[in-house]
């Protein structure tokens, strides 16, 4: 296989270029733009890269990746697919997903396709899922792939729909901040959530009392006498935290 590449450029000039193979270096100083691959399997798929080096002896960032395929049959058969594969849920977020590797010669590792995009990981049963989004509907496919670049057929179609059963913190430091003969102000700490919060519930006397995206509430035309306010934090999801609690005396 030729290759070639536009040269590079450096304040103090370039020496030559390194030649990356599968991730391994084949060539560590190649003086020209251009490069023969030579040695390679037939029917394999080969993924390569360029760094470019200075007179002082820096590597530039790897230039973009080329994947290609050499003619022929690969010496063996693709691989079989990843059977017993499960999802665990770790946070709203995330998951954990596990699966038992398929048999193959020369197998590499799993390709784990999420709603069209992918990933390869090498030779392991398990990978978490990060950054996911609460009911998004999430396609997982997995593939085994072998060192020749041969995948096997998809495993059984995951669907997974994550869910948001994480409350937000509890209101911290819930005080009365303000009071008269018929009211009083009440005051806390803003509550947190891995998602995203929607605002305050405000219960009064164990009932339900009133709402507010604030972190202060003033309670108007109470009567005299002894009042218990309890304050939860409400994320977008509908979770509420354990109440806030504090008791309030109004006098006449």
């Amino acid at each position: 296989m030729d290759l070639a590449w536009p040269p590079s450029s450096d304040n103090v000039g370039v020496t030559g270029y390194r030649v990356f193979v599968n991730g391994i270096p084949y060539i560590l100083l190649s003086p020209v733009a251009h490069q023969k691959i030579a040695g390679l399997t037939s029917g394999a798929y080969y993924w390569v890269f360029v760094r470019a080096r200075d007179a002082d002896g820096n590597l530039s960032a790897p230039g973009p990746v080329t994947v290609f395929k050499t003619t022929g049959e690969a010496p063996c058969p693709p691989p079989l697919a990843p059977t017993n594969v499960g999802i665990t849920p770790l946070t709203s977020t995330s998951v954990q997903l596990r699966w038992t590797l398929g048999v193959g010669e020369m197998t590499s590792g799993t390709r784990i396709n999420i709603n069209g995009e992918y990933k390869n990981i090498a030779l392991v049963s398990s990978w978490t899922l990060n950054d996911l989004i609460p009911e998004m509907e999430y396609s997982i496919r997995l593939h085994t792939f072998d060192y020749f670049g041969q995948l096997s057929e998809s495993s059984v179609d995951l669907i997974y729909i994550p869910k948001d059963t994480q409350p937000p913190s509890v209101p911290k430091n819930l005080r009365e901040i303000a009071s008269s003969s018929d009211s009083v102000t009440l005051a806390w700490e803003e509550s947190t959530d891995d998602i995203g919060m929607c605002g305050y519930v405000i219960c009064n006397n164990r009932e339900y009392f009133d709402t507010t995206p604030l972190t202060h509430y003033t309670a108007v035309d109470l009567l005299p006498g002894t009042y218990a306010f309890d304050v939860c934090a409400l994320d977008i999801s509908g979770n509420a935290s354990e109440p806030a609690s504090i008791a309030v005396e109004i006098k006449s």
